[in-house]
């Protein structure tokens, strides 16, 4: 019994070690020229045959090869690619696929492989933000103001919105974006920081408020930021009164105007904060 236990035990220590040697142990294609070339190593010294010699090359290479085609397979992943009017549901299925495969190479041990999936699970969601940031911009640059671009604009943005949100926000860093010279990939910031919400981006997103290089973006800005009021400080709030009234003050690039969804949106945050009796 003591002699089970402790084989169970030696193969828990010596499983990770030989996981990242030979991550596909379990394929006939691998323990079996593994396990010829183990026999042709025994059999030399018995035989002083060199043959056996050449032939445990061969096999530990066929050994190795047929390890590492595992090991790619492994870590490969369907394109993910959907169109505006699927998109959400496209993500939440690839997302599934991806974290299925994932627990699955978990469970067998294979932990580098499972943290590959996800890694490019993280990569194929960015290129898909990417992709939707240029079509902001080609929506954009493409038709003249008015109310049914700013539609089909707030519609992107809510499809970016639904991939930030099955994407798991908080791991997207929405900073790379919020810096970016490109306004697509602003506004990708700005709809991952409306659904993650908290205070980590405030200065980022007060930033883009008073200093917006559109309307557009500034909306989305304080929709963003309208998000973050719970998680902020009285001190912010403090900042974020003050920059608000001051946008509303009038004057070149100051968006908040009468009669926008701009100025609505201001007058509800400027409200929560004179309701909080914190703020002085």
């Amino acid at each position: 019994m003591s002699s089970k236990n402790g084989s169970s035990e030696f193969q828990k220590l010596t499983e990770p070690v030989m996981r990242k040697l030979i991550e596909n142990i379990e394929s006939p294609y691998v323990w079996m020229p593994l396990g010829l070339f183990v026999l042709c190593v025994l059999a030399y010294p018995i035989t002083n045959f060199a043959g056996f010699l050449y032939l445990s090359v061969v096999f530990v290479i066929l050994a190795f090869g047929a390890d590492w085609v595992g090991r790619f397979r492994n870590r490969q992943l369907p394109v993910f690619h959907a169109e505006l009017t699927n998109v959400a549901q496209k993500t939440k299925e690839f997302l599934e696929s991806a974290s299925s495969q994932s627990n699955m190479l978990r469970k067998q041990g294979k932990l580098s492989a499972a943290r590959a999936i996800t890694e490019k699970a993280r990569t194929s969601i960015y290129n898909e933000l990417a992709r939707l940031a240029s079509e902001y911009i080609h929506t954009r640059e493409a038709q003249p103001g008015g109310l049914k671009r700013t539609k089909e604009m707030d519609d992107l943005v809510e499809e970016m919105r639904d991939v930030a949100r099955r994407a798991a926000v908080q791991t997207l860093q929405p900073d790379i974006f919020l810096k970016s010279p490109d306004a697509g990939e602003r506004v990708v910031g700005l709809a991952i920081l409306e659904e993650l919400g908290g205070a980590s981006y405030f200065e980022q997103v007060l930033d883009s408020i008073t200093n917006s290089k559109s309307a557009f973006e500034q909306y989305h800005s304080l929709r963003a930021i309208e998000g973050m009021l719970p998680s902020l400080e009285p001190a912010q709030r403090k900042r974020l009164r003050l920059a608000l009234e001051d946008q509303m003050s009038g004057g070149e690039k100051k968006w908040i105007k009468p009669g926008t969804n701009r100025k609505v949106i201001a007058l509800h945050i400027l409200d929560a904060i004179e309701q909080d009796k914190y703020i002085q």
